[in-house]
């Protein structure tokens, strides 16, 4: 019973030599996500609508006065606000605002080039696309709790709450007076950079790590020139931080966790809607992803 045991083995092990380098490599276990691209960008283009019918209607919805306001033009809200500010404010403060307008342009196409090529370059350019999806919907989402946030609290801007309470109704955009809390610019940005950081290391892109790194750099020096620029307080821009990379984090884990299958015999990968042969789950620390992709 033992000699056909081993010789079983023996003629399977040579008949999986003898097979075709493709066909093993339809059974080599691969990372891929949960996905539906029709259901993802529909998701990204409502939450985009949403910001943008808010951003129309700003006249309308922005609070003519404050709800959380400061102490007086020389105390910020709290013991660190004022300090910052007087630290990390530009002599030349539209130069800071302009350029961090700038970050909040280029960060998320970065973002979402850099993933789309570094899947390209690592073989899978087909996941290229899913990728972008997922860091798109984050940042939408964050755009749209950042919008709810600054109607909700109607916190007055810090080189507002400086001016004369005659000069206020005078500022370039008086609707923006009132829409401080918290930073939108910081927000989308670290949103845009921890989502394709997540969506690279679940892929176990090789790159992940350079993605993180400029990212977060980028997004964090976004948030600094809103400071710089004197459109936000540090709580402000650190609570923006904070909601972003949570939305960063947390959507693709909860909606696109990654499952790990091999590719069936025969099978076509719907552009559209990720499919594959679900195998054991794969354990990450002290997570398990698993379920049919």
């Amino acid at each position: 019973m033992k000699g056909h045991l081993v010789w079983s083995a023996a003629l399977c092990a040579g008949a999986l030599a003898l097979l075709p380098a493709g066909a093993q490599a339809q059974e080599t276990p691969r990372r891929e996500l949960r996905y539906d691209l029709r259901k993802d960008f529909g998701a990204t283009f409502v939450l985009f609508s949403l910001s943008l019918a808010a951003e129309l209607a700003k006249a309308d919805l922005a609070p003519a006065h404050c709800r959380l306001c400061d102490k007086s033009p020389t105390a910020g809200f709290n013991v660190v606000d004022q300090p910052v500010r007087n630290a990390l404010r530009w002599k030349n403060a539209r130069l800071a605002a302009l350029l961090s307008d700038f970050g909040l342009l280029t960060l998320p196409i970065g973002v979402v080039s850099a993933v789309f090529a570094f899947a390209a370059l690592e073989g899978q350019p087909r996941t290229g696309l899913v990728d972008v999806a997922i860091v798109a919907e984050a940042a939408g989402t964050a755009m749209l709790l950042t919008q709810i946030a600054k109607f909700t609290a109607a916190r007055e801007r810090p080189f507002v709450h400086a001016l004369p309470q005659g000069e206020k109704a005078r500022t370039q955009n008086p609707t923006d007076n009132n829409l401080s809390f918290f930073s939108g610019h910081t927000a989308m940005v670290f949103a845009s950079a921890t989502a394709g950081g997540t969506v690279a290391s679940m892929r176990e892109y090789t790159s992940a790590p350079v993605v993180w790194a400029l990212g977060l750099s980028v997004a964090a020096a976004s948030g600094y020139l809103r400071i710089a620029g004197d459109r936000h307080y540090f709580s402000d821009v650190l609570t923006g931080a904070l909601v972003g990379s949570a939305v960063g984090v947390a959507l693709p884990l909860l909606f696109h966790r990654p499952v790990v299958t091999t590719k069936a015999p025969g099978a076509v990968s719907s552009p559209l809607e990720g499919n594959g042969v679900p195998v054991m789950p794969r354990s990450y620390g002290v997570m398990s992803f698993s379920g049919t992709f």
